[in-house]
């Protein structure tokens, strides 16, 4: 039986979880005041270890049953992608563009026949498998659960020239607008925090702001950021 590998580079110094991402995002708020020259180098560290969480999604969703011979038609055209070579669920990779851009991408024949639904025997079947628009959504459900959320900005749909009848879709880098996220604080910014809402009579908005975890205090604070993105649309077209 094979081994599931959910990522696989050769410089990923840590796992992606909610917990690295939110020091590389801690990372990045001390450039911001002590270093701004390493805001980049952090800043390809949080693009790079998203791009490793979401190859593990596309990876799992590739991870089907074992099927070389094809003796299991129940299995086709179903999620997770069944296995016959294996080059499809291998072929899940990333790889760096420059500082910054990171791309997933996936080497095998049968990538774009699974992705768009393309049926090589001509029957007038074609039932698509989105592995990687699924992943991406993954992806980014996951980044809502770490700090670094307000960083990610992504905007994914049909191509508007032909009224969502496109085969590609398109993707548009722009600001996600004003949200909150919690912030870790500590124990001394959450006494101050509850007195101010006392003084203030808002005691009714105490479980709305402020939230006691296992690891500590949690705010609810504004993300900074916020109006429209005027720079260049990068990476515009998905093929």
């Amino acid at each position: 039986m094979a081994k599931f590998i959910k990522y696989q580079s050769s410089r990923a110094f840590f796992t992606p979880t909610k917990e690295s991402l939110d020091g590389i995002e801690m990372a990045i708020r001390w450039a911001e005041k002590e270093v701004p020259a390493l805001i980049p180098m952090y800043m390809h560290e949080l693009v790079f270890h998203m791009a490793l969480h979401n190859q593990g999604e596309a990876r799992k969703l590739s991870f089907g049953p074992l099927d070389p011979r094809q003796e299991s038609p129940g299995a086709a055209w179903k999620l997770p992608v069944r296995r016959i070579s294996g080059a499809y669920y291998l072929g899940w990779k990333v790889r760096r563009v420059r500082r910054g851009v990171v791309q997933l991408y996936n080497d095998s024949r049968e990538a774009y026949f699974i992705e768009f639904g393309i049926n090589w025997r001509g029957t007038g079947k074609r039932v698509r498998r989105p592995v990687r628009k699924l992943s991406l959504r993954r992806t980014i459900d996951f980044m809502r659960t770490s700090q670094a959320y307000h960083r990610v900005w992504v905007d994914i749909y049909a191509n508007p020239r032909s009224r969502h009848r496109g085969r590609g879709f398109y993707q548009i880098v722009q600001s996600p607008g004003a949200h909150t996220r919690w912030e870790n604080v500590s124990d001394r910014q959450a006494r101050s925090a509850i007195r101010g809402l006392l003084l203030k009579g808002e005691i009714g908005q105490y479980q709305k702001r402020m939230r006691l975890t296992p690891e500590g205090w949690q705010m609810r604070k504004a993300a900074p950021g916020g109006g429209t993105y005027g720079g260049r649309k990068l990476g515009r077209r998905l093929p």
